[in-house]
């Protein structure tokens, strides 16, 4: 995502989630590396990253499974 949208997504992805996240360590988009850098960018691309997707990323092969689930759900709409 770019412009104005892009901008309120990182803001709210990298300053208001971790807020309201009180047991699991999001992995920030920045950090991210190997699967989670991949799935990342998959759904910058497919859909938009959300935090409610990306609290799987301290697991990367859950991560991966969730996305490949929402993506095949996306699909059928």
């Amino acid at each position: 995502m770019t412009g104005i949208a892009g901008r309120v997504e990182q803001t709210l992805f990298t300053r208001f989630a971790p807020l309201i996240i009180k047991h699991v360590e999001a992995v920030p988009p920045r950090a991210a590396q190997g699967l989670v850098a991949e799935v990342y960018q998959q759904m910058r691309d497919e859909f938009q990253l959300v935090p409610p997707v990306t609290l799987h990323a301290p697991v990367p092969r859950l991560l991966a499974a969730v996305w490949g689930m929402l993506r095949a759900r996306h699909s059928l709409h």
